[in-house]
C-alpha cells in the first residue's frame, strides 16, 4: 500500500505539470481547483480526442483534480491509515 500511495502521488505530480503546461490556471501543488471551470469546457476539440489526450476535451485540470482527490483519500496522513476502498477508483482513473 505504501508503494501504491507513492505511485499515486507521482502520477498526481505529473498531471499537475501537464496542467501547467496546458496553460490552465494552476498556481501551486495543492490548489483549490475550480470544478466548474474544469467541467465548463463546452467545445469538443477533435484533435485532442484523436491525439488520445486525457478526458476527451476536459483537459488536464480535471484529470489533476481527480488524481489529487484520490491521493488525499487513499492515505490519511493525519491518521496514518490507508483506505483500500479507493483502489478501484485508482484503477478506473488509470
Amino acid at each position: 500500500m505504501k508503494n501504491h500511495s507513492k505511485l499515486t502521488k507521482k502520477v498526481t505530480e505529473q498531471v499537475r505539470i501537464l496542467a501547467k503546461d496546458e496553460d490552465e490556471e494552476l498556481t501551486d501543488v495543492n490548489p483549490p481547483y475550480d470544478q466548474a471551470k474544469a467541467f465548463g469546457k463546452t467545445n469538443i476539440d477533435v484533435d485532442r480526442i484523436a491525439a488520445r489526450l486525457p478526458c476527451g476535451s476536459k483537459g488536464f485540470l480535471l484529470m489533476y483534480a481527480r488524481w489529487k482527490k484520490l491521493e488525499r483519500h487513499l492515505y490519511n496522513e493525519r491518521k496514518l491509515r490507508f483506505d483500500i476502498t479507493q483502489i478501484p477508483d485508482v484503477y478506473d482513473s488509470c
